[in-house]
């Protein structure tokens, strides 16, 4: 009996995905799934992460040389976003992600629906993105990946167009300026499609080419000769959990693949195997996503999309089977557990940093007089935005004495000793100490722990703020 209701139950779904009405369902999913973080997050404007404040901060001061970050420098960054938010950024830094990742979600379908015309797979393919804690991630704030994603689905769509493909030289001509990984992907993703799908746009292809490695050479080319070559930050990595960690989402990775995604993305592949030669794209797409993620994740938003399809086919695998209480049981979990996948990243989300304490310590620090501000390095981005400078950030990458930076606050704040802390403070001119409760449960086991034993038993260091688990100090030399 059980099994004739679950067998009945999936008898149910299987034509539901070939009605007229099921498109506007899945639009007004997405538009759901994509306003639910800024509602729940009034007290932060629904900005989100050290990102959405850094973006804000360059689009609200345009300015060639930074003079908060690390101290201040040349402003080495990629201006494509700022660029864009320049034109209203409180408005635009809250609408915008929403607005492109509709579209985003709209030009995706219309791609799926020229490369295969088939319902099934467009409205599943559809489910499983919307679903997916890699769109869900890039759409829902206003990060550095939300307007390269749109521009990059924006000119796949051209350029699998019979006319006005040429429009999508614009895009790529504008794409090194905001992220130079987006577009290595985008290149590499039509390459794939003229190869084994449309040897006609190979002319095109050629000419896109070129024009996406001109620019970038001559915007990186500048970047690299006004601030030297980027640094690297030697960083804990390369057991295969550290791997799992940055590439899968449901093991501790921000925007990466979900599990259950993946699992239906196997069964796919395994079901479309027979026909291999006929979705070469596909495969050699999957394969070098896969691998290029391995180096930078910003190749996990193209390997999502590509791994939707696939898992859209591996659902219609199970749908097909006539067979197994096994495999029933198992398309239910599956699908409970893509649901719980994407719930799962909005709280994580709404539940992000700044949260209300971080965001009202800002706003002291914004009445102080400017100073240099000690704090860890994902602070960095809050404390510029507060006005004030700081010693270490996430930027990092056009930084020449970044690893010293690095170094010499991973010092301090184990230190016991004034002597030795006021070297650094003098050579940062430092002037105030931010610690939160992160701070304090990663760097410290007591709360006599080195830079918090100095500033209890030192009368150099003044409390200026302590609420909601953010304090502020004041060196003041004596």
């Amino acid at each position: 009996m059980r099994r004739f209701v679950l067998i009945k139950f999936l008898k149910m779904i299987k034509p539901l995905f070939t009605k007229w009405y099921v498109k506007y369902i899945l639009l007004l999913i997405c538009i759901a799934v994509l306003i639910v973080v800024p509602m729940l997050r009034p007290e932060s404007l629904g900005l989100v992460g050290g990102e959405s404040y850094f973006n804000l901060r360059l689009a609200e001061d345009l300015n060639v040389y930074d003079d908060l970050s690390f101290g201040g420098r040349f402003a080495s960054y990629e201006w494509g976003t700022p660029l864009v938010l320049a034109l209203a950024p409180n408005f635009l830094i809250q609408v915008l992600p929403l607005i492109l990742g509709v579209l985003s979600f709209i030009l995706f379908w219309k791609i799926i629906k020229k490369v295969y015309d088939d319902k099934k797979t467009e409205r599943l393919t559809m489910l499983l993105l919307v679903l997916s804690p890699t769109f869900i991630y890039i759409f829902n704030f206003g990060n550095s990946l939300f307007i390269p994603t749109f521009l990059c689905v924006l000119a796949f769509f051209l350029f699998i167009q019979d006319k006005h493909s040429w429009l999508s030289f614009l895009i790529v001509f504008l794409l090194p300026f905001f992220n130079i990984v987006m577009l290595t992907s985008l290149i590499l993703c039509l390459f794939f499609y003229t190869f084994f799908i449309d040897k006609k746009k190979k002319k095109l292809f050629i000419s896109l080419l070129i024009v996406g490695l001109v620019v970038s050479l001559l915007y990186y080319g500048l970047l690299i000769l006004v601030s030297g070559f980027p640094q690297q930050i030697a960083q804990d990595g390369g057991s295969w959990m550290y791997i799992f960690q940055k590439l899968i989402y449901d093991f501790g990775s921000e925007y990466g693949i979900g599990i259950f995604i993946l699992i239906l993305a196997i069964l796919g592949m395994s079901y479309k195997w027979k026909e291999k030669y006929n979705h070469l794209f596909m495969f050699f797409g999957v394969l070098s996503f896969i691998v290029l993620s391995f180096f930078r994740v910003e190749a996990l938003i193209f390997l999502n999309l590509f791994f939707c399809v696939l898992g859209a086919f591996g659902v219609q695998y199970l749908l097909e089977r006539k067979k197994g209480e096994i495999l029933t049981y198992g398309m239910i979990i599956i699908l409970c557990g893509l649901v719980f996948s994407a719930i799962s990243q909005l709280d994580s989300l709404t539940e992000a940093e700044p949260n209300k304490g971080m965001i009202n310590a800002m706003e002291y620090l914004q009445t102080r007089e400017e100073g240099v501000v000690l704090s860890s390095y994902e602070n960095g981005i809050y404390i510029n935005y507060a006005g004030h400078k700081n010693v270490i950030d996430e930027n990092y990458l056009f930084v020449d004495d970044a690893e010293e930076r690095f170094a010499d606050v991973e010092e301090v704040f184990q230190y016991r000793e004034l002597e030795e802390m006021e070297e650094v403070f003098e050579k940062y001119d430092i002037k105030y100490i931010l610690i939160d409760e992160k701070m304090r449960e990663e760097l410290w086991d007591y709360e006599s722990d080195g830079l918090l034993f100095i500033l209890q038993y030192t009368r150099d260091f003044i409390k200026l703020y302590d609420k909601g688990g953010v304090e502020i100090w004041i060196w003041e030399e004596l």
